[in-house]
């Protein structure tokens, strides 16, 4: 609104100059032939015509400025929430990812033949290609500099190395886990303590491997989430502390 404003007072602006004008070059000819104070009602009637002929020629350019600013300023709107559509998207998908993903412990998973195991490696994958997405339509949206991007793609990069610790070690966790479920459902006690051991130690590598990852991650998502508070309320000063994201 105050680009409008400000066009409309340059084109008003310009309108005085050119009324001025107009009765600077026809006023002093015209006063000098009829003489103060003596112009027929014809003459007056002249020089109204001009006057509103100026007028509404520079309203009616005003009326297309003042439209043509409107349909971008509403375009922008749109491109804005378009924006910010996305960007909750991704924190979305992300705290999904963290709370849901890094903090679990297999341990609580139910024993039914490796299926809660299977639906979490699947569910793992399918929010990691989620956020891959989201995070191309946020590059669609900013430029390689701004803060969120940059975040974003810190996020993103955590997620994908977390990705790469599930190929290399989750296979082993879930053999040992159905080794130690099948033993079990045994009455050979050495055996049930032999698979304990052995899922144990999967677990152990597994999470030893992902716990820098999960702290990176974090971190890199705290880094977004303040980012994202100062796009949403750029009047605010916001920090996220540490503590809202900690296990």
């Amino acid at each position: 609104m105050d680009i409008i404003l400000l066009l409309l007072q340059i084109i008003i602006l310009m309108a005085l100059i050119i009324a001025a004008f107009i009765f600077k070059s026809y006023l002093p000819g015209y006063f000098k032939k009829k003489g103060e104070n003596l112009a027929t009602q014809e003459d007056i009637e002249k020089i109204t015509d001009i006057i509103e002929r100026v007028r509404t020629h520079y309203s009616a350019q005003f009326e297309e400025v003042k439209a043509s600013i409107e349909a971008t300023l509403d375009q922008r709107k749109t491109f804005s929430h378009l924006q910010q559509d996305e960007l909750l998207k991704f924190y979305d998908i992300a705290i999904e990812f963290f709370y849901e993903k890094l903090t679990v412990n297999f341990g609580d998973f139910p024993l039914d033949k490796g299926k809660s195991l299977f639906l979490y490696q699947e569910s793992f994958q399918r929010l990691i290609s989620s956020l891959l997405r989201s995070y191309q339509r946020i590059v669609l949206y900013f430029e390689h500099k701004d803060p969120l991007r940059i975040q974003s793609e810190c996020v993103l990069i955590q997620a994908l190395e977390a990705r790469l610790i599930i190929k290399k070690h989750f296979g082993k966790v879930k053999i040992t886990f159905l080794e130690e479920e099948t033993a079990f459902s045994s009455d050979d006690r050495e055996w049930i303590d032999k698979t304990v051991d052995a899922s144990n130690e999967a677990n152990k590598i597994f999470w030893d491997a992902m716990h820098p990852v999960i702290d990176k991650f974090r971190n890199a998502l705290r880094l977004y989430l303040t980012a994202l508070n100062k796009y949403l309320r750029p009047n605010e000063l916001f920090i996220v502390p540490e503590e809202l994201l900690k296990e």
